[in-house]
């Protein structure tokens, strides 16, 4: 199998997968045939040609890999594609995520070759509570690029590009229970609101609508801060006292500068 070309595919609500994908995707230096953003919808069924290296990057969500990402992902079906799989988490601990994220895409027909896990800042970040604020840093892209780097090593060594085992990578078989977070929404201030509607167009579950104000679904929303961190009069907040409290147990415990972690 000679591989010549790239694909993309990630799930990135607040754009911090998106960028690191990219980032070692200009490192493989080979040209993007397709990306797949799974962000915005749930994609038609789709067969994939099997000789596009893939690049796959999700974020963590307590552990795990979010529902509605693995749910968009199911809708694509592969053929022993080679892959590298990629997750992003908030500085906490990544757990469960990335042997999960493997073992469903193998059952998709995807053949991980190598991985990845990265930081970035934590979807709860506020300026109150700073969990790896501003990450993917300078030195984290740096090393993302590097990654790539050593992935297209990896290819100009070996024509076929299937691993003679299962890509080993952290992580228990019995994934952690998946936490079921308090129905919970964000707050609009409306003084500052001008109903603009960015909010709506990022949301990844469509639990915001726009009339003449905006409406939030405490029932769809997964607390995923994209509405938040894109809204440009800063009118949206999550104010609810749980989540507050938990906001400030990981700025509190989860304070060192973790990095990237690779698997070949």
């Amino acid at each position: 199998m000679t591989i010549d070309t790239l694909r993309t595919i990630f799930f990135s609500p607040t754009g911090t997968t998106k960028k690191i994908i990219n980032t070692i995707a200009n490192g493989i230096n080979l040209p993007v045939k397709e990306s797949i953003d799974l962000t915005q919808s749930q994609p038609e069924i789709n067969h994939l040609e099997d000789n596009v290296l893939t690049l796959i990057g999700v974020p963590v969500y307590a552990g795990r890999v979010p529902l509605q990402a693995i749910e968009r992902l199911q809708q694509l079906k592969a053929e022993n594609t080679p892959t590298v799989i990629v997750i992003v988490y908030g500085n906490r601990a990544y757990e469960d995520a990335l042997i999960e994220l493997r073992n469903e895409l193998t059952e998709l027909g995807f053949t991980p070759i190598c991985g990845g896990a990265f930081i970035s800042e934590h979807s709860w970040d506020t300026d109150n509570n700073p969990i790896a604020t501003g990450r993917p840093d300078k030195e984290d892209l740096q090393k993302a690029q590097e990654f790539g780097e050593s992935i297209a090593i990896k290819i100009n060594k070996s024509k076929r590009l299937k691993p003679s085992a299962q890509l080993i990578v952290p992580g228990n078989q019995k994934y952690r229970e998946r936490k079921i977070f308090p129905k919970i929404k964000p707050i609009v201030d409306e003084s500052l609101c001008n109903t603009c509607g960015q909010c709506e167009a990022v949301c990844p579950v469509s639990a915001i609508q726009i009339g003449s104000k905006v409406k939030m679904d405490e029932n769809k929303c997964i607390l995923c801060s994209a509405c938040i961190k894109q809204c440009p009069q800063k009118a949206i907040q999550f104010k609810d006292p749980w989540l507050k409290n938990v906001m400030s147990w990981l700025s509190t415990n989860f304070n060192e500068k973790k990095e990237p972690e690779f698997f070949f």
